[in-house]
């Protein structure tokens, strides 16, 4: 029989007997593996039955006379992973790969199968047995992370991908307000459940879309439109699975608070449930996260400015003046306006992108300026009718070119008109105005895909009979989003900065700047691509780490990161070194999202 070189492996009585590698050059009808206490052959016929494992996994062989340990291991955990979730909900068909593997980034890993458990003990048991034969796991919730690596791993270390999107249990404490979601729970699926029990709680929604999960936001400190604008700071009380599959449990839960531990986010003792947040340490399987009231009102307020330093400086002034009732306010600029009108322009190109004068005579048509701003005011009337005439005071105080204040019953009544006329329905006016209908729907908590418009400007088709997927309808989009202190000279730096960048490797500087609170920002900078394009794509990817480079010299870094900055993270020794030994000390056998930022 040939030699089978390079880890081969034998599970006997449920013990690991072989890791390492071992060849025999004993005899040629035997094959040996190492044991803790002894060498074990075995004839050709054990050979035969572990490749019959591994083949009734469904996995690709390039070559059987090379079978590794690995693939061994990860045919026998297959095995179990059926046996936990039923044969249904284990994918390793090429089809179904393609399908859920597909990113948005232009990423590519190596992701032999994927495992959908519909329950927290079916990812205990996963976990356990991940563990015993050494595979690793990335598990994610929708798999929507899109401009960040979708659902891929972080590394191209062999991961099957763990897909909690089927775990999609909701209740809901309903006198306080806070709703308890797995990880498969979805922003539209929480309007549903709101608005089918008359509950009067806003939905934390986002620009990502209807069909995205609340949890894995929430973990990734995503930012919404809200008073509750940090998803994170709402969450309360975690359910997590350790990388061993032990279950934490919090210091107030333990004491008997189970209840009281969902009402109050910082728990007793040290504040270990931050721990799990961007991070590879654990497996969240519930959140509670505590919903914003429904207002009496919500009105949204636009401003225009074509000096930044003065869009700046009326901002600040006006989150400062409207704390409580005001969500984020974002400054738009003359570039990312251009998507609202439809498909890119591409007769318009020259050299590779739209120049500056197509983007002027394209703001000057529709009104638009240099820096165009958007606010949302939550209240009862009288509370926003004072506050209205306080930000009309600011914006005329700093020179805003003309202020418009809206309610989304107004928008929705007027778009619905427009489009009612046949003259006008085929017009950016009618576009514009189902835009910005939508745009106050998503304002007032009402998940949609208005969001998502600009991920489909270079590439993708948007679908008319299914939910919109950027990964899965050909888009191409990395996000760039570092924080930046909320001053003009901080904001005219930062923009100076990526202008030049992004010109400079024909990319358009779209850029909005939305604030977290009224001292620090964070520029949201898609860098959008022709995913049919390698030179394009090639391109974006380029123009990140440039951006990268030149944002961390002027201390302008990231808030969150996707799979693309492994690297930089590790060239940059930005990992604190105390991470890596929590990492170590939880998942001693490395299970769970390898190197997910920079943790390994």
């Amino acid at each position: 029989m040939k030699t089978i070189r390079n880890q081969l492996a034998n599970v006997h009585k449920n013990k690991l007997l072989f890791i390492g590698s071992f060849t025999n050059n004993t005899s040629p009808n035997t094959l040996s593996f190492y044991s803790s206490s002894s060498i074990i052959t075995h004839s050709p016929l054990k050979v035969k039955e572990e490749l019959s494992h591994v083949e009734q996994a469904s996995l690709k062989i390039t070559n059987k006379d090379s079978l590794t340990n690995g693939d061994i291991l990860l045919a026998r955990a297959l095995e179990h992973f059926r046996s936990i979730v039923g044969a249904t909900n284990v994918a390793t068909d090429e089809e179904s790969l393609s399908r859920e593997l597909a990113d948005c980034s232009g990423n590519i890993r190596n992701v032999p199968a994927i495992v959908y458990p519909t329950s927290h003990d079916q990812v205990v048991q996963i976990v356990k047995i991940a563990n015993r034969y050494q595979v690793p796991l990335n598990p994610v919730s929708s798999g929507q992370n899109w401009g960040y690596g979708s659902a891929l791993p972080a590394t191209n270390q062999r991961t099957v991908l763990l897909k909690m999107s089927k775990m999609t249990r909701l209740d809901m404490d309903e006198e306080n307000g806070v709703a308890h979601v797995e990880p498969g729970v979805t922003q539209q699926q929480l309007l549903d459940y709101l608005q089918e029990r008359n509950l009067d709680y806003t939905v934390p929604v986002t620009g990502a879309g209807p069909t995205c999960s609340l949890l894995s936001n929430a973990l990734e400190r995503g930012y919404g439109i809200s008073p509750y604008i940090d998803h994170f700071g709402a969450a309360t009380s975690m359910r997590i699975v350790l990388p061993t599959g032990n279950v934490h449990e919090s210091m107030l839960d333990k004491m008997g608070g189970k209840h009281v531990s969902t009402l109050y986010k910082w728990q007793t003792g040290p504040y270990l449930e931050g721990l799990f947040s961007q991070s590879n340490l654990g497996i969240v399987t519930k959140m509670s996260i505590a919903l914003y009231p429904k207002p009496e009102k919500v009105e949204s307020f636009f401003f225009f400015f074509d000096d930044l330093s003065n869009a700046v400086s009326a901002s600040k002034e006006i989150l400062r003046c409207s704390n409580g009732i005001i969500g984020s306010v974002k400054l738009i600029n003359n570039y990312a306006m251009v998507p609202m009108a439809g498909p890119y322009p591409k007769d318009q190109a020259v050299d590779g992108m739209l120049p500056q004068s197509y983007i002027d005579s394209f703001c000057k048509k529709n009104q638009f300026t240099a820096w165009n701003g958007v606010g949302n005011l939550y209240g009862s009337s009288a509370v926003i009718k004072a506050a209205r005439s306080d930000i009309k005071k600011i914006l005329r105080r700093y020179g805003s070119k003309r202020n418009i204040f809206l309610s989304a019953n107004f928008v929705h009544s007027t778009s619905s008109f427009l489009n009612q006329i046949p003259i006008v329905n085929k017009t950016h006016l009618a576009t514009y105005a189902n835009v910005l209908s939508k745009s106050l729907e998503l304002f007032s908590g009402i998940p949609n895909e208005t969001g998502l418009r600009i991920a489909y400007w270079k590439s993708g088709e948007r679908p008319t009979d299914k939910p919109w997927n950027p990964s899965k309808d050909g888009a191409g989009i990395i996000w760039y989003n570092p924080l930046i202190p909320i001053t003009p000279q901080d904001l005219n730096s930062f923009t100076s900065m990526v202008n030049e960048i992004c010109k400079k490797h024909k990319t358009e500087p779209l850029m909005t700047l939305t604030s977290l609170s009224d001292r620090c920002c964070v520029g949201t900078i898609p860098l959008l691509f022709d995913r049919n394009n390698e030179e394009e794509m090639k391109r974006a990817q380029v123009c990140y780490h440039e951006l990268m480079n030149a944002g961390q010299k002027l201390g302008y870094v990231p808030y969150r990161l996707g799979i693309q900055s492994v690297n930089w993270l590790q060239d940059n020794n930005a990992v604190p070194p105390l991470l890596q030994t929590l990492k170590k000390t939880l998942d001693p056998n490395n299970i769970l999202s390898p190197g997910k930022y920079g943790i390994f």
